[in-house]
């Protein structure tokens, strides 16, 4: 708080002296109540900021609330389109239940390594499997070379899982040599 200087001056020349002390006092009276005022206006600014910070803090939890659901929604999401992919593969390449976890492994291991979503890499996958693409080992090659290939250039996604097999159809070549084509084409 500021110090605040009050100055009071005094004149003693008999008849007006007990005048100006009378108002002196009333000066003061004034002060005094001025202070008490300026003192219960800052109680109730004080009363009022820590309402409005409680309100805040209200806001600030229910924003945190809406942050956690959204993130739990996307995560729901992004699982079950993991799962739709998975299901998109089996179908297209005829997985059992044991393959379907081993592609689903396999999937999130590359997802790990690679800069791919699961579900960019069971997207290529269910491309191979559509081309013809089978079993686990088969579908893993090719859905890692066409991720790589697509990295590495202009060719990706199933434009590239397209053109690959077709290129190792027309050649005879098997899928185990996806790979060298790809880096021929690289």
């Amino acid at each position: 708080m500021n110090d605040m200087v009050v100055g009071i001056t005094l004149r003693a020349d008999g008849r007006g002296f007990v005048g100006e002390v009378r108002n002196a006092r009333s000066e003061l009276v004034g002060l005094r109540d001025s202070g008490t005022g300026a003192g219960r206006a800052m109680e109730d600014l004080r009363l009022r900021s820590s309402s409005a910070l409680a309100s805040l803090r209200s806001l600030q939890t229910v924003i945190a609330g809406l942050g956690l659901a959204v993130g739990v929604r996307e995560a729901v999401q992004e699982f079950a389109a993991y799962e739709r992919g998975l299901v998109g593969v089996a179908k297209t390449a005829d997985l059992t239940a044991d393959q379907i976890r081993e592609m689903g492994a396999a999937v999130t291991e590359m997802a790990r390594r690679m800069p791919f979503a699961r579900t960019e890499l069971l997207g290529i996958a269910q491309a191979g499997g559509q081309l013809g693409v089978k079993g686990v080992k088969d579908l893993t090659l090719f859905t890692e070379t066409v991720a790589k290939l697509g990295t590495a250039s202009d060719l990706a996604g199933e434009e590239a899982a397209t053109s690959l097999t077709r290129i190792l159809n027309v050649t005879g070549e098997a899928i185990d040599s996806i790979d060298t084509l790809a880096s021929v084409i690289v």
